[in-house]
């Protein structure tokens, strides 16, 4: 699909969305959407297991574009360069999965223009910014592919979003009859700030326990890809996006690093979740001029009852007990740098 610069391409599906081609909107925007038209229709196995694949030969591109006047009789080039432009991807409900040949792409461009000053015509080198690039996932994240929102002479880079957010789902709070088959899966919902080294499971396989409740993010694209903004955030699983308190005792939002980690941002840096942990003896660095740290939901875990727990693996009985976010030490290391570092609504940090 070919569009024309700064167009607006959407596709939409109920069960499932499988890209394996090129998308390409210059200085436009890009939606894959994969969103239910009840919270009925959400609440099935099939919807678990629904997904957005971003096949090996997908390409969404969104790059900027330069719009020169084709008719100028005196041979300048007399135009403008368009910011590059938006690839949203959201799974409402369901994971988001990408290949590891796959590509989006939202790169500044470059061109050189016959501009006039003060009666004065000269040639120049103008610059646009580089684009978004913005995931949402109910279940999981994996992708595997390539990002890149490179700028050009002193134009912003690009910014990179991952919002791993169940509470769009339609899933209810675990049911606890006798016997009782719970389908969704309820518990930590964590953005491992990690590439995913694991076999995705394409676009029939089954997303399994090793993703469910998992946003791998890579780490190695921010980068590499030329990214200046990063924003990560993480919601608890709650049966609505109005509900008071979670579903289950140990469902909380967590942003986790699993190794040695330095993340160095030319202009933002916010990770958006309860619980910050480091799990083993890892050095984690955070770099950048502005850092926000913490929960921005306006419905708190702390004090909380969540409305079930988990008594055995997979059997959940009614809760009455009041939850509370704790903090622990381990030998894990973090160090955040910045010239403001924001610490908003509800934190711990735990290893």
């Amino acid at each position: 699909i070919e569009a024309d610069p700064a167009a607006h391409i959407r596709l939409s599906g109920r069960s499932g969305v499988f890209i394996d081609g090129t998308i390409r909107a210059p200085a436009g925007k890009i939606d894959v959407l994969l969103a239910g038209n009840s919270a009925g229709q959400k609440q099935t196995v099939q919807s678990i297991q629904s997904r957005i694949w971003l096949g090996p030969n997908s390409r969404l591109l969104a790059p900027g574009a330069e719009k020169i006047d084709p008719v100028n009789n005196l041979g300048l080039r007399i135009g403008e360069v368009l910011d590059a432009g938006q690839v949203n991807i959201a799974a409402e409900y369901g994971s988001v999965l990408g290949a590891r040949s796959a590509e989006i792409n939202v790169d500044a461009v470059s061109s050189r223009l016959d501009l006039q000053n003060n009666g004065i015509r000269t040639s120049r080198e103008v610059g646009g910014a580089a684009g978004e690039i913005n995931f949402t996932a109910a279940e999981s994240f994996a992708y595997s592919g390539k990002l890149s929102a490179q700028s050009v002479l002193d134009q912003p880079g690009g910014r990179l979003s991952f919002n791993l957010d169940p509470t769009n789902r339609g899933a209810e709070a675990p049911d606890t009859a006798p016997n009782a088959i719970n389908l969704f899966y309820h518990g930590e919902f964590t953005a491992v700030m990690d590439d995913y080294s694991g076999t995705l499971p394409g676009t029939a396989g089954t997303v399994g326990p090793d993703l469910l409740g998992h946003a791998y993010i890579p780490v190695s694209q921010v980068a590499s890809g030329g990214f200046d903004a990063l924003d990560v955030r993480v919601r608890d699983s709650r049966p609505t996006a109005g509900s008071v308190s979670p579903d289950t005792t140990d469902s909380l939002p967590v942003v986790e690093f699993t190794r040695d980690t330095t993340l160095q941002l030319d202009r933002r840096l916010t990770l958006d979740a309860a619980v910050i942990r480091i799990d083993g003896d890892h050095d984690v660095m955070l770099d950048a001029p502005y850092i926000a740290l913490g929960s921005t939901n306006n419905r708190p875990l702390e004090g909380s009852i969540p409305e079930t727990r988990e008594e055995s693996p997979g059997i959940y009985i009614d809760n009455t007990a009041v939850l509370t976010l704790t903090p622990t030490s381990g030998p894990g290391s973090l160090r955040v740098e910045a010239d403001l570092v924001e610490l908003v609504g509800e934190m711990v940090t735990q290893g």
